[in-house]
């Protein structure tokens, strides 16, 4: 029944905005450079926002880095007392391979010679050096935090000279939404949503391109980072799936 279906309540949770911008247009070399970024809002304002570029890494890497950027800052604002500790908190992505792992698919993941694989196949889990920092930051904090997938790169206009192309999108946000989160959200919601990602993908998108045309640019500034993660074990992933999307 629709009036028993989960809301957002996104008005008031203290959300999270991630994505990243990837090129080589801006390099001589043909290696693909990722800039990831996170947007911290709270109470329609903007409380928080960061960016990093890293040389060397693909849409994937950067997308998953950004996840983790935002988790490890809104974590440290709300034990630092800037933002409130008992309320939801929102991740939205539209890489939907990054919620899908952090979401559901480590359900499914074995560990061996602390190296991190799927179940159905042995491979190994890609970005798991990412991921390794996230569940280890989950687990160290507590913290719950609620992961979804949003329709990427949507421009919208929710106002008088909103037409019908507009009313057309935002039934496409809603319902995708809908597919991937099984939640309903209102317009105001999805439109909201549509304008942070795209805040984020244009400073991630601005930020790489003028640091990478830069006179002063230069790759070693910008090698992929070292997280030194600790050695993970299956109780650490069942942990990690309590304070996920509220243990589902």
């Amino acid at each position: 029944m629709v009036n028993k279906m989960k809301r957002l309540d996104l008005f008031n949770s203290i959300n999270i905005y991630t994505d990243a911008s990837t090129t080589n247009a801006y390099t001589s070399t043909d290696k693909i450079t990722s800039s990831p970024g996170y947007v911290i809002v709270y109470n329609n304002i903007i409380r928080l926002y960061g960016n990093k570029i890293i040389n060397g890494t693909n849409s994937s890497y950067g997308e998953m880095y950004a996840i983790l950027m935002g988790i490890k800052a809104v974590y440290r604002e709300i034990i630092s007392g800037r933002l409130p500790y008992n309320t939801p908190i929102n991740i939205f992505s539209d890489s939907l391979s990054s919620i899908e792992n952090l979401r559901n698919n480590f359900k499914n993941w074995y560990i061996l010679d602390n190296i991190i694989r799927k179940t159905y196949d042995d491979k190994e889990v890609i970005n798991q050096d990412i991921i390794r920092k996230i569940i280890e930051i989950v687990n160290k904090y507590k913290i719950p935090v609620n992961l979804y997938h949003i329709k990427g790169h949507a421009q919208i206009k929710l106002n008088k000279k909103s037409n019908l192309s507009d009313r057309v999108e935002l039934n496409k946000i809603i319902e995708m939404f809908f597919q991937y989160n099984r939640i309903l959200i209102t317009d105001t919601e999805a439109a909201e949503l549509c304008y942070y990602n795209i805040f984020v993908d244009n400073f991630t998108r601005y930020n790489m391109k003028e640091n990478m045309s830069s006179s002063i640019y230069h790759n070693s500034n910008y090698i992929k980072p070292r997280l030194n993660n600790t050695k993970l074990t299956k109780e650490d992933l069942k942990v990690f799936s309590e304070y996920i999307n509220g243990g589902e």
